[in-house]
């Protein structure tokens, strides 16, 4: 143990210091996150104005931060960058077929503009630059959440300024792993951002967030632990997944025990999501190709609310693919596919300790959350993250072409 703290002081004294964070950045990253439906801006005005203007207002911003100079256009055509491109155009082109095309139409707009937007990043700074500000603008979510909750707006689960916990627990995820991920770099303010995230994701109830910080964890302390750590724990975890599963009434044991309602049906079923999935497939059988439109999620959940196929509310697929196969077809599912088996290559070659926990965290969380939505900033992450790989060549053309056209003095 001493030597895994010495290992992790020698990488903190190692690292250098991070740049200043970017002020427009970071309110992009806090706009992306929020809802205008939420309930600290429903006051505001009534849902579908405040939907608009609040879209609207985001789209300029996201395009002005990423076309500048045209480096964010450059950038996000860069393989793997490419693909989370091509999908949102695909998107929006299909979008006319949707069950509501205008809706679709905006949807897929604005995840195009948060793609540009996090290639930008990258191409402008760097991910040292995405890394300086979620620092910031987890915080200000962290704080905003908290005292939104305080305030005696919400319910028994914290939803903070997000229109599901899920969305508050995985904002709880990025702002634990930047805490850490600071304090590994010598900051010590990093250990009480992750403290204050700690206890809002437990009020959360996200236990697929959990799983996905544990993951998170893991991978930026990898390199101060043991070799053999890791590889033990998940035999264990292995080990006792199929202990339960083999053993009928050990594991009911273990479903109630951890179940909200004390049923071991909410565990077999994923607190209702098969549920939600068999209806997205059978949305995706009917339009394969093309989906039922990036807006149109909605739509499709409350007709089989009044059907009486589901018993509560869904706005959205409670799985990336899923959900992706919803907005674009298995065009989309392929596209992002492709993007991401790049990544993880050309991650292993040229790792990033935050850069890939924070991806793996993302990952293990879509499993049972359309994390691509909710929350909004993190296809920003995605962008940058997915930017930040692109082979070193384009780099180094791209700088000398910049050299060039700086007058010599």
């Amino acid at each position: 143990m001493t030597a895994a703290l010495e290992r992790a002081g020698t990488a903190r004294a190692s690292v250098p210091s991070a740049p200043p964070p970017d002020a427009a950045l970071v309110t992009l990253l806090v706009l992306a996150a929020c809802e205008p439906t939420n309930t600290p801006l429903r006051w505001l005005t009534d849902d579908s104005a405040a939907r608009w203007w609040y879209q609207v207002a985001l789209w300029t911003f996201a395009l002005l931060v990423a076309l500048a100079d045209g480096r964010g256009l450059r950038a996000a055509l860069r393989s793997p960058a490419r693909w989370l491109l091509f999908t949102g155009v695909w998107m929006m082109a299909v979008s006319p077929f949707g069950l509501v095309p205008h809706l679709d139409l905006a949807t897929a707009a604005g995840f195009t503009a948060y793609v540009l937007a996090g290639a930008a990043v990258v191409d402008g700074g760097g991910w040292p630059r995405l890394r300086a500000a979620l620092f910031p603008a987890s915080a200000v979510l962290l704080v905003v959440s908290a005292l939104t909750e305080l305030s005696g707006i919400g319910g028994s689960r914290w939803f903070g300024v997000f229109r599901d916990p899920n969305a508050l627990a995985f904002g709880c995820v990025v702002a634990a792993l930047c805490g850490i991920d600071r304090w590994m770099r010598g900051g010590r303010q990093g250990l009480l951002l992750a403290a204050s995230a700690l206890p809002i994701l437990v009020l959360t109830d996200g236990r697929i967030a959990m799983a996905a910080l544990a993951v998170g964890v893991a991978a930026l302390l990898r390199p101060a632990l043991p070799p053999a750590i890791l590889p033990l724990a998940l035999v264990a975890v292995c080990t006792g997944v199929v202990l339960l599963a083999a053993n009928d009434s050990l594991g009911e044991r273990a479903s109630r025990s951890v179940s909200r309602s004390g049923e071991s049906e909410e565990i077999r079923t994923l607190t209702g999501r098969t549920g939600i999935w068999e209806i997205a497939l059978d949305e995706v059988r009917d339009r394969p190709v093309t989906g039922i439109g990036a807006g149109s999620t909605t739509e499709v959940y409350t007709v089989a609310e009044e059907q009486d196929r589901i018993g509560f509310v869904v706005t959205h697929g409670h799985d990336l693919w899923v959900q992706l196969a919803l907005s674009g077809g298995v065009v989309a599912v392929l596209l992002v596919l492709l993007g991401s088996l790049e990544f993880a290559v050309r991650a292993r070659i040229r790792p990033v300790r935050d850069r890939d926990a924070l991806m793996l965290a993302l990952f293990v969380h879509g499993i049972t959350e359309d994390v691509m939505a909710e929350p909004r900033f993190t296809v920003i992450v995605a962008a940058a993250a997915f930017a930040a790989t692109a082979p070193r060549r384009a780099r180094l053309r791209q700088l000398r072409r910049r050299r060039s056209r700086t007058p010599s003095p």
